[in-house]
Formats: C-alpha cells, structure tokens, sequence
C-alpha cells in the first residue's frame, strides 16, 4: 500500500513539474506587447489648424481635397494632426506637425 501510493504521489509530482516546466517554456518565447494608453486626442476647428498645417493642405497634392475632421493627437510626448480629407466618394486621414510637414 506504501508503495502505491508513493507511485501515485511520484506521477502527480512528475505531471506536475513536466506542466510548469512546459508553462515555463511557453512564457519565454512569448512575445510582449506594451500598449500605450497615454494617447489623447482633442477635436480641433479646422479654421483653428496651425497656419503652417492650413498652408500644406493648400498645396497643388491636396487640390480638390476638403477637410472634414481634424484632431490634435498628443502620444509620449509628442503631439501631431490629424486630418481627414474627403473628394468625391475618396476619403484619407493625414497627420502633420505643427510646423505642416506631413508625417507617415
């Protein structure tokens, strides 16, 4: 009766320790993903847009194109706008500095 249940209690130990030692393996090669949930976005007028922003959106690459959204989009320190342009059924967001250089 010893026996049985020294070998009983030897085979849960043993699934026991395979299982961590499989968990354990698991975690090293899994990849981590940080989210930043410190971005914030502010609706912005688009008559309120810096005036080097409303100068690039002037440029012959934005002609025909009308702004309906923007947002000024502040993320690790760092802010930018965002700018939704429509034409006809075509719709495309754009960000820029505030300085108006386009960002990709």
């Amino acid at each position: 009766m010893k026996k049985m249940l020294f070998v009983s209690l030897a085979l849960v130990f043993g699934f026991f320790v395979m299982t961590s030692s499989a968990t354990a393996s698991i975690v090293d090669n899994a990849e981590v993903v940080i989210v930043d949930q410190e971005a914030s976005k502010t609706p912005v007028e688009i008559e309120n847009l810096p005036a080097p922003v409303k100068e690039a959106l002037q440029g012959t690459d934005y002609e025909g194109w009308v702004v309906t959204e923007a947002a000024l989009i502040s993320k690790d320190g760092e802010s930018y706008y965002a700018v939704k342009l429509v034409k006809g059924n075509e719709s495309k967001k754009l960000k820029f500095t505030a300085d108006g250089e386009a960002i990709e």
